[in-house]
């Protein structure tokens, strides 16, 4: 039987991984983490699928310590406490939905980072729920991916893309 964390997610679509699927079938699901993740759900992964109008994939999100080498994650990533995810969401949809989460989302959330291949195309949103760890208190980060840099948003290199998506 299948755990529904949110009117269209379940809580296996984030006990996932498109590089190291075995290693995320593998994985053990503890009780703070299904919460976590129906945070995850329920605060971006929900309002951003509702928003654009149609499924949205997970392509991470819990991760153990082994998974979460294995990706070369962040010692330090919310996905090792089921806190975050990534959303395979690419081009302009990506921009959108990042824009929509800065906009409408940002106030109850850790952090959404949006990832650029070595071509500036937008290749999958990451998001965070705030933590209820103290050594993990991000709150509101609007950061883009570039390379291996984290460039915050208000930056003004991004502001083209601002005023492209002022409407939304």
């Amino acid at each position: 039987m299948r755990y529904k964390v949110s009117n269209n997610f379940y809580l296996d679509e984030f006990y996932v991984s498109k590089d190291h699927p075995e290693l995320a079938r593998a994985m053990v699901i503890k009780t703070e983490e299904v919460i976590s993740l129906t945070r995850v759900a329920t605060l971006i992964c929900q309002p951003i699928r509702d928003f654009l109008g149609h499924g949205v994939t997970i392509s991470s999100g819990k991760r153990d310590n082994m998974l979460n080498a294995a990706v070369g994650g962040e010692p330090t990533s919310q996905h090792r406490y089921g806190e975050a995810a990534d959303m395979d969401i690419d081009g302009d949809e990506a921009w959108r939905a990042y824009i929509y989460a800065i906009k409408h989302l940002i106030n109850d959330i850790s952090q959404v980072i949006i990832y650029l291949n070595n071509t500036s195309i937008p290749t999958f949103i990451h998001g965070g729920v705030k933590s209820f760890r103290p050594e993990c208190r991000k709150v509101g980060e609007a950061l883009v991916k570039v390379g291996g840099l984290y460039i915050p948003f208000s930056d003004r290199r991004f502001d083209n893309i601002r005023t492209r998506y002022r409407e939304i």
